[in-house]
């Protein structure tokens, strides 16, 4: 967890840097735009709230919204009181394990169609918005893939260096998966596929299974790639400027605030608004 904290808040720094260097969005003509849309969103966050809201009240309805760090804390503790009771909880365990394999194989299933989707996203994006209304925001687009690649290609294998990973031979076994998360914007669809893909690797289960998933709540390094250069955007489009300290508070609340994405797509754009 200290990794995850550090390496996304390294990121977030790193990426307001860049985009003020940069001057991603400051040569943008803003026009006329409505703002009805956004009365009654929150303008702060509760602290206290936000701890509280971990433990879930209702794990049936935490499953139903699909809150990641509610059900993480559940079935932690799930998973410690089936180890206290013993051969009692085998049938439970073993309930799991054939559930868990029926519901990979059903994401395998919708991964073979994952194409036709990728078709359908893009077709809507140009259909709706138009090849004018796409362009008018290249240089964020532009700027967000340099991000990703630095982070990709430089940063991330020079982590992977330091723990003796071999980063290049992990990354072409998965280089499918990244595709599609990167693609949909969500990487839920491929968890299941990533977890058998990594026990194929021989990385041992409790990696697989236990860091991969804490990793989809604490460790969204894309995620927060993109909300920071797109709050960049949005700081060089009104030509302001920040503090020292309003650059500490940012990126601290940033920190925390991108730990809350729900790893779907556009989950992203809800934090942002925050």
């Amino acid at each position: 967890m200290g990794y995850f904290f550090l390496v996304t808040t390294f990121l977030i720094g790193l990426t307001l840097v860049f985009g003020k260097l940069v001057n991603v969005g400051g040569d943008v003509a803003l026009g006329e735009i409505s703002t009805e849309s956004l009365d009654g969103i929150a303008t702060g966050i509760n602290l206290q709230d936000f701890v509280l809201s971990i433990i879930p009240s209702n794990i049936f309805q935490t499953l139903a919204d699909g809150s990641l760090l509610p059900i993480i804390f559940f079935a932690i503790f799930l998973g410690i009181g089936l180890i206290a009771i013993g051969d009692e909880a085998k049938p439970v365990i073993s309930f799991f394990k054939s559930w868990k394999t029926a519901i990979f194989k059903m994401v395998d299933y919708a991964i073979q169609f994952a194409p036709i989707g990728v078709f359908g996203f893009l077709a809507y994006d140009v259909a709706i918005y138009g090849i004018s209304g796409i362009s008018s925001v290249f240089s964020f687009l532009f700027w967000l893939y340099i991000a990703y690649l630095t982070a990709a290609l430089v940063i991330y294998p020079i982590i992977a260096y330091s723990f003796g990973v071999s980063y290049i031979s992990l990354f072409k076994s998965i280089s499918d998966l990244s595709f599609i998360a990167f693609i949909t914007g969500g990487s839920s669809v491929v968890l299941p596929s990533l977890i058998d893909r990594l026990e194929e690797n021989k990385v041992p289960k409790v990696i697989s299974s236990g860091v991969t998933c804490l990793g989809y709540t604490l460790n969204l390094g894309g995620a927060a790639i993109y909300v920071s250069l797109a709050i960049s955007f949005i700081i060089n489009i009104y030509d302001a400027s920040l503090t020292i300290s309003d650059f500490v508070v940012l990126v601290v609340f940033l920190t925390f605030i991108t730990k809350t994405i729900a790893t779907v797509p556009s989950g992203a754009i809800v934090v942002l608004l925050a």
